[in-house]
């Protein structure tokens, strides 16, 4: 429980880094971007990464098997439900389509990056634990 806490703290944390850095990117270039709908995004960013980590989270806890199973799922949630938010924003906004979809992607790319190395991370510490505990090597 203690993992997931501290997670979800830097998650939340990361957002607002990464939502104070890009808001200043969109003022700097002059992109046409609501400023609430930027917020909107990294909101839902979080709580998606928070989501996708939870999932991933109870797969690592039941075993190397589930765990690929759970992965795979969590980043098929992540891939349909982005691609559900930008069906929603297109549907309800008439301006500003193109800068929003590429304000998505970027923010996209940036917590794939984040999750993938926070989940590397922690599959490193296991597996060397594991190959510690391997005496067929010697």
């Amino acid at each position: 429980m203690k993992i997931l806490i501290q997670f979800f703290l830097f998650t939340i944390g990361l957002s607002i880094l990464l939502g104070i850095s890009t808001l200043k990117a969109v003022e700097y270039w002059n992109i046409p971007l609501n400023e609430a709908d930027a917020i909107n995004c990294i909101t839902y960013y979080c709580f998606l990464t928070c989501l996708v980590f939870y999932i991933s989270y109870l797969g690592f806890k039941k075993g190397p098997q589930q765990y690929i199973l759970y992965s795979y799922a969590s980043l098929g949630i992540r891939f349909l439900s982005g691609l559900l938010y930008i069906l929603y924003y297109t549907l309800t906004h008439k301006i500003h389509q193109n800068a929003f979809a590429i304000y998505f992607l970027l923010l996209f790319i940036l917590f794939i990056v984040f999750e993938i190395y926070n989940l590397t991370t922690k599959l490193r510490s296991d597996s060397a634990r594991k190959e510690d505990q391997n005496d067929s090597y010697k």
